[in-house]
Formats: C-alpha cells, sequence, structure tokens
C-alpha cells in the first residue's frame, strides 16, 4: 500500500505541475481512503499497545527494547 501511495502522490504531482487539477481528485480520493486505511490500522494497534502491560525501556541515547525479564536473565549470567 506504500508504494501504491507513493505512486499516487506522484501522479496528483504530475497533473499539479500541468496545470490540470481536475484530474487530481480521482487520485486524491484514493488516497485520502489509503490514508484513511492505514491510520484505523495504527489506532487499533495503539489500542491494543494500551491494553497490553508496560515495558522497560532504556532512557537516552540508542534507548533500546528491553524485555521485563532482561534484569533477571542479566543477573543470571553474572552469577554464572
Amino acid at each position: 500500500m506504500l508504494d501504491e501511495n507513493h505512486h499516487l502522490i506522484q501522479c496528483i504531482m504530475d497533473y499539479q505541475s500541468k496545470g490540470k487539477t481536475a484530474e487530481c481528485t480521482q487520485y486524491q480520493q484514493i488516497l485520502h481512503r489509503n490514508l484513511v486505511y492505514l491510520a484505523t490500522i495504527a489506532d487499533s494497534n495503539q489500542n491494543l499497545q494500551s491494553l497490553l502491560p508496560a515495558v522497560s525501556l532504556s532512557v537516552g541515547f540508542g534507548s533500546v527494547y528491553r524485555a521485563p525479564h532482561y534484569d533477571s536473565i542479566r543477573q543470571m549470567r553474572r552469577e554464572e
């Protein structure tokens, strides 16, 4: 879908540069539909994330995802 959106934007830009703004409408409507669809998916994923337990994140430069059990595994490795 991202490739399709890229192509739609290119078509819109081409028509606009040629002064054919009326021809842009169809492509703008398709692009709008695709963007609304993607936003809906992103919003539903965000709602899902709010239901999941929080994970620990390292703050600062080079933030890294750390699974909740990361510290206990790290401690076990030190003890070996």
